[in-house]
């Protein structure tokens, strides 16, 4: 509902005022929009009662003197103008009541535009007397230079009530119908256009106040021009009170006025409000190339911590975080400590990294750890095995889906992994098995950044270090053209080997020893493995790394009798171990097993002759002596 008020100096005026509304009420104003308008009439010429009184409406509409005094509130006015017709009207009305006399027109310059010319026009003797106000000692002054009581005065309400008392035959110059619907139609233009001007400014300001940030806009001298609810709380002011003044006027010793006063751009800078710390952002604002001011955000650094803090925990519930760490690799060789030194420098890099190695050697393990010493560690860690999924499934995971993208589709669409892992680390496992369609989509991402979920024709922009992994030669699969070269130079920057667990038998006592240790404390008993035992683990093939011990030990677990683990427990396996090799010989490890100066220390304690002990190596005794003067044992 848009309210008009008419301030209408005498009675009559506010009847035809009525009268033109009602006739008017219906008609579309702008935009097609018929709004709704409240219309109300005071019926007063008194300076001292209009000066007085509080305008609630949207617009007001007034006349002379009275349109004067209420164009210095902060309500709009619209001016009922006097036409020509108007002046026209009156002087025949003076005719027909007086003849054909002489005109005193007293007025403000506002009513008087038109006389002059129309006295001309006409050839009518009109004299205009332009009055500076309507207070009544200024209205009698005038009358009191006029002499000539033969004139006739025309005039407001004012003028015809002053000539009435001082015995001058005079008549009101009344505004028509056409000047009426025209400042009806401009009132309600003016309305309509400040209520939606109050609309947009609302909803900016509640825009604003909803935004966790608080946001400040100042003039180019500084001065605030807006400020929302938290930039209130956070500097302490009142909106109201603080427009049109600077920071300064209220904090000018906190460090934070004189950075924004030297500073036109900054983005996340920690500045202090005395011993607050807060975090400042600061946009210069132009039109047409020149600067008329700035938008300034600013957000406790406390908040953001504990924003950061929630965000990491949500991270961990849904599971999109690496758990494991260089700490949690065991195995005390050269051959595992020179990869893990390895790794720790990738981890200060954010390029990309191919970890290549059999199968069981950890290379997850070593990606999570890689994530976990870099500068993405704050942010998810996403893993997928690329041979464990079908190729439309693979895509629809990776690059997720719009609502409606393939039957069967989530409402509303899915993020794809990539999507998900932004700002962190993607791990691909097995990524020799990625279909070439696909790897062709992965290039691309990680080329231009952005990603296009299934269906969709909208980007995303996506920031993402991968880690990818195999267990086969990629090299081979690129001349074989099983694999894209330019995926493969984009994903093996840096080159990450691990070692298998044959080339690190010394690691297999300490390995053995931790996960029976693990299983049996999750049983809540106790485990022992004697020496002989131990010996024959360090010298089985373990085609399978360090997942197939870790099974084996659990094996061993459940066999054993009374906590104890022997030699006829390891030995049962063994045999196993050897059936299936037999069966499939494409499973076996291939060459015996290479001593090691720990297995060989193991056995010689254990009372096995060097016989039984190339024996079983599959080596000569002369080659065992050999080594065994290598490592400076003096068995």
């Amino acid at each position: 509902m848009i309210s008009i008020l008419v301030i209408a100096p005498y009675q009559e005026f506010a009847d035809r005022f009525r009268e033109v509304f009602a006739a008017r009420a219906n008609e579309v104003v702008q935009d097609n929009e018929a709004p709704r308008y409240s219309f109300d009439v005071v019926v007063s010429y008194d300076q001292d009662r209009i000066k007085a009184m509080r305008l609630d409406a949207d617009v007001v509409i007034a006349r002379g003197y009275s349109a004067k005094l209420l164009k210095r509130g902060g309500v709009p006015v619209v001016e009922v103008p006097v036409l020509p017709n108007d002046i026209i009207r009156c002087l025949r009305r003076i005719k027909e009541k007086y003849g054909r006399r002489k005109v005193m027109f007293l007025a403000s310059p506002s009513l008087t535009l038109h006389s002059e010319s129309l006295a001309e026009i006409l050839d009518w003797e009109i004299d205009v007397v332009d009055l500076p106000s309507s207070m009544a000692g200024e209205v009698e002054a005038a009358f009191a230079k006029i002499g000539d009581r033969d004139c006739v005065v025309i005039g407001g309400q004012p003028v015809c009530a002053a000539a009435e008392r001082l015995g001058y035959p005079h008549l009101i110059v009344e505004s028509g119908p056409e000047a009426m619907r025209a400042a009806l139609a401009e009132a309600k233009r003016i309305g309509y256009i400040r209520r939606k001007e109050r609309e947009k400014a609302q909803s900016f300001k509640t825009i604003l106040d909803c935004n966790a940030d608080g946001i400040i806009a100042l003039d180019r001298k500084g001065r605030f021009t807006s400020l929302n609810a938290m930039a209130e709380k956070i500097l302490g002011l009142s909106a109201g009170e603080a427009m049109g003044k600077s920071l300064s006027d209220y904090h000018p010793d906190a460090e934070i006025c004189g950075f924004l006063a030297a500073t036109p751009h900054c983005s996340d800078e920690v500045v202090r409000l005395y011993d607050v710390p807060l975090a400042v952002n600061k946009t210069q604002i132009f039109l047409g190339g020149e600067r008329i001011g700035s938008v300034v955000t600013l957000q406790y650094v406390t908040k953001i911590q504990n924003s950061e803090k929630k965000i990491r925990g949500k991270i961990a519930e849904r599971g999109l975080v690496a758990r494991h760490s260089f700490a949690d690799i065991l195995g005390n060789g050269p051959a595992i400590r020179r990869a893990i030194a390895t790794a720790r420098k990738y981890s200060a890099a954010d390029a990309g990294v191919l970890i290549s190695g059999q199968s069981g050697t950890g290379k997850e393990l070593f990606a999570q750890s890689i994530h976990n010493e870099s500068r993405q560690r704050q942010f998810p860690f996403l893993a997928i095995n690329c041979a464990a999924i079908p190729e439309s499934l693979l895509e629809s995971e990776l690059f997720g889906y719009v609502e409606g993208a393939f039957t069967g589709a989530s409402r509303g669409g899915k993020p794809g992994l990539i999507e998900l892992a932004h700002r962190g680390t993607l791990f691909l496992d097995e990524i020799g098995e990625m279909p070439m369609r696909l790897q062709g989509r992965l290039l691309r991402v990680l080329q231009e950044k952005e990603i296009m979920r299934l269906g969709s024709d909208k980007v995303t922009h996506v920031s993402i270090r991968v880690i990818s992994a195999t267990n086969k030669e990629l090299l081979a699969l690129v001349e074989e053209e099983k694999f894209s070269e330019d995926l493969y130079y984009r994903l093996a920057v840096l080159n990450l080997r691990l070692p298998s667990l044959d080339e690190r038998r010394e690691d297999i006592p300490g390995l053995a020893r931790h996960f029976l240790e693990s299983y049996a404390a999750g049983k809540g008993a106790r485990l022992e493995i004697d020496s002989r035992a131990m010996a024959r683990l360090c010298v089985l093939p373990w085609p399978g790394n360090i997942r197939e011990l870790r099974n084996t030990c659990e094996q061993l677990a459940v066999l054993s009798e009374n906590g104890r683990i022997g030699l006829e427990n390891v030995e049962q396996i063994a045999a196993e171990k050897l059936a299936r090799s037999r069966a499939d010989p494409e499973a076996a490890s291939g060459a015996p097993p290479s001593p090691t100066r720990e297995s060989v220390d193991v056995l010689l304690k254990d009372g096995y002759t060097r016989r039984e002990i190339a024996r079983q190596f599959g080596i000569s005794r002369s080659t065992l002596w050999r080594a065994m003067r290598q490592w400076d044992m003096s068995h």
